[in-house]
Formats: structure tokens, sequence, C-alpha cells
């Protein structure tokens, strides 16, 4: 199956329409005038557990936006993270990171039962 899945509390939590806007809307209503402001400043996402699923999944629609002013490569920091998305979520995430799109450092212990479930829900 070639969809791609992201996990559903992921994606309502990040991208989930509510009063019209989303909270990745807001938060590029701040960092596009930044990085208009300051040319040289690059993109980076990160965080821990919860916080670096939410980050995986926003650094993924940063670097796909074909709308917003974003200097490539985005890069995120995920530490201790469940799985964001499908197979094919984690294809497309690699195709952007082989174009130079994206950069990410998945920090996870190996027996960590956060860092290998959830399977993708939607």
């Amino acid at each position: 199956d070639d969809e791609i899945k992201i996990h559903s509390g992921f994606h309502k939590y990040l991208l989930g329409e509510e009063n019209g806007r989303n909270k990745f809307d807001e938060i590029m209503k701040v960092v596009v005038p930044v990085l208009a402001e300051y040319p040289d400043f690059k993109l980076y996402t990160a965080g821990h557990s919860l916080g670096g699923a939410l980050s995986t999944l926003f650094a993924f629609e940063a670097a796909t936006s074909s709308t917003l002013p974003i200097p490539v490569p985005v890069t995120c920091v995920s530490v201790a993270s469940p799985k964001v998305g499908s197979e094919s979520f984690r294809k497309a995430f690699q195709l952007l990171e082989e174009q130079g799109k994206l950069r990410h450092l998945r920090i996870a212990n190996e027996r960590d039962p956060v860092t290998l479930s959830p399977p993708a829900s939607s």
C-alpha cells in the first residue's frame, strides 16, 4: 500500500483543524517572518517522546510545503519518539532526506517499547 498513513492522534494534534486553524499553521505564522528577517537561519525541530513524534511530523510537513518559504534542509532531532507513520511515510521521509530537504537524527534505545510503536492508525 503506497498511501502515506500517519498516526491519527499525532495528526489530529498538529494538523487537525480547530476554528479553521491548526497548530502547524499557527507556528508557521511566527516562524516564517523570522526566517524572512534572518535569511541565514535554518529551521530546526526537536522533541522527546510525544514531542519527538510531533517534531518529526512538523519537520515532514515543513519540508514538503510548496507554499512556505522554508530554507532546506529542515533539521529534526527526536529522542525516544514513537513511530509517526506507516512504511510509506518512512519511505517518503527518506526520499526527502535523499533530496536534501530534510535531515533527521533519531535517538532511541534498542529495546525501548515507545520507539517501536505504534503502528499507523489512519
